[in-house]
C-alpha cells in the first residue's frame, strides 16, 4: 500500500513569522480514514528533510511490521513515537516499566493474539511482587502500546482498555509512617549543622518534592518579597542503551503539573536559614543567584540524586532518627500542619497538588478526625444548654 510523498505548505504564526508545515500519511485508522503526521519547520529545505525522514520512517515501519511481535512494536512506538510528545525521562519511564513488567510475559507473543482475560490475569499476578501504583503504571503503559496499535491498523480493539486499575490485596496502614512532631523537631536539631540540613529543613517546613528541593537555585528565593518559587523539578531516571543496558540520566524540567509551579511564603525563621546558607556557599556573594542550592563538591556541580538519597539515609543513622524515605517528610510537613488546624485547602495549595481531593484521599486518616472534632464542637456550642 503507498501513501504519497505528503505535504509541505507554507503558513504564518501569531507574530507574522513564516513557518513551513509538514503533513505525510503514515497509515489509515480503523475506520478507514487515512492517519497522518505533521511537522513544524522553520525553513523550506528543513521541511523537505523532515518530510523526507518521516516517509523513511513510515516505508520501514510498514516493511517490518506486518504482523509484529509486543516487542517490536512496543520498543519502536515508545523509542520513535511517544518520545517525541514527552520528556525524555517520560519516555525512559515507559520503557523501563515495558521492560521490566511486561516484556516478560507478553513481549514474544503477536499482538494478535494478547486478549484481555490474559492482560487481566497478568495485572492481578504482579500484585505478588509489586506495589499496586506500580502496577497499575505498567497497565497504563499496556493500554497506551495497544492503543497505538489499534492506530496503526494492527488490531481492531485494545484488549486492556476493559481492565480496571488493580488494588492491593496487602493492608493500606503504613508499617513506617512519617515522622510525628517530636521526631520532626530532633530531625531538625541534628539539621541545624549538617551539610544536607538545608533540604531537610526545607522538606518539613514547605513540605517540598525532593526533586523541587535539588533543582532550587538561590535565584529562587525572593528575600525581598520572602517566597520561594518553584518552577523546575530535577528527577533522576533509568535510560536503556541500543544492546539493552541501562544508565543512570538525570534531567531537569518543568514540574509535572502547572500546580506544582507555586510561591510558597518563606517566614522569618527560614529566611534568617536560607540567608546564613546563602552566604556561606561558594562563589558568595558573587555568582551566587544561578547556582543550586544544594551543592555535592562544589566544582563539580549539583549533588545527584542518588548520592542525595544515600547521604540521607547516612545522616538518620548518624542521628539515630527513624528510618523513612525522604519523600515521608513532605507527609510529616501535611501531616503538622493539618494537626494545627491549617485548612486543607491551604494545604493543598503549598504542596502543589493537582487537585484538593488528592490531598484528602492521601491525608484522609488525618482529615477525618479534624472533621469529626469541627461536627463536635459545632454541636457543642450549637445544643449546650442555655445558663438559667
Amino acid at each position: 500500500m503507498t501513501y504519497g510523498e505528503g505535504t509541505i505548505f507554507k503558513s504564518k504564526d501569531l507574530k507574522g513569522r513564516t513557518k513551513w508545515k509538514v503533513e505525510v500519511v503514515i497509515g489509515h485508522h480503523p475506520d478507514g480514514t487515512r492517519k497522518r503526521t505533521r511537522r513544524t519547520a522553520r525553513s523550506h529545505a528543513d521541511a523537505i528533510q523532515i518530510r523526507k525522514q518521516l516517509m523513511m520512517d513510515r516505508d520501514e515501519y510498514n516493511l517490518s511490521f506486518e504482523n509484529p511481535t509486543l516487542d517490536d512494536f512496543a520498543l519502536w512506538w515508545i523509542r520513535d513515537v511517544r518520545a517525541l510528545k514527552v520528556k525524555a525521562s517520560t519516555a525512559a519511564d515507559y520503557e523501563y516499566r515495558y521492560r521490566k513488567m511486561i516484556a516478560p510475559t507478553f513481549g514474544a507473543l503477536r499482538l494478535n493474539t494478547i486478549d484481555s482475560r490474559g492482560v487481566s490475569a497478568w495485572a492481578n499476578s504482579l500484585l505478588r511482587s509489586y506495589a499496586a501504583d506500580s502496577v497499575n503504571g505498567a497497565l497504563r503503559v499496556l493500554k497506551m502500546v495497544m492503543g497505538a496499535a489499534v492506530e496503526h491498523g494492527h488490531l481492531r480493539t485494545n484488549p486492556a482498555t476493559s481492565i480496571p486499575h488493580v488494588k492491593s490485596h496487602r493492608a493500606t496502614s503504613r508499617d513506617n509512617p512519617p515522622w510525628d512532631s517530636d521526631e520532626c523537631r530532633r530531625a531538625i536539631e541534628a539539621a541545624q549543622d549538617h551539610r544536607f540540613g538545608l533540604p531537610i529543613m526545607l522538606a518539613l517546613a514547605y513540605g517540598l518534592r525532593k526533586g523541587e528541593i535539588l533543582a532550587l537555585k538561590w535565584g529562587d528565593i525572593d528575600f525581598t518579597a520572602g517566597l520561594i518559587n518553584i518552577s523546575r523539578s530535577r528527577r533522576e531516571y533509568l535510560a536503556y542503551n541500543s544492546d539493552g543496558t541501562t544508565r543512570l540520566e538525570e534531567t531537569e524540567s518543568d514540574p509535572k503539573t502547572r500546580s506544582s509551579m507555586r510561591s510558597i511564603p518563606i517566614g522569618e525563621t527560614m529566611a534568617e536559614i536560607l540567608e546564613t546558607a546563602m552566604f556561606r556557599s561558594p562563589g558568595a556573594p558573587f555568582d551566587v543567584d544561578h547556582r543550586h542550592m544544594i551543592l555535592d563538591r562544589t566544582k563539580t556541580g549539583p549533588i545527584s540524586t542518588t548520592v542525595f538519597t544515600r547521604s540521607f539515609q547516612t545522616f538518620l543513622n548518624d542521628n539515630k532518627l527513624r528510618r523513612v524515605r525522604f519523600h515521608d517528610l513532605r507527609h510529616s510537613a501535611a501531616q503538622l500542619a493539618l494537626a494545627s488546624g491549617v485548612r486543607i485547602e491551604s494545604v493543598s495549595q503549598s504542596l502543589g497538588h493537582s487537585r484538593i481531593d488528592m490531598t484528602k484521599s492521601i491525608y484522609a486518616r488525618l482529615v477525618q478526625p479534624l472533621n469529626a472534632e469541627f461536627s463536635l464542637k459545632n454541636q457543642e456550642t450549637l445544643f449546650r444548654s442555655n445558663p438559667s
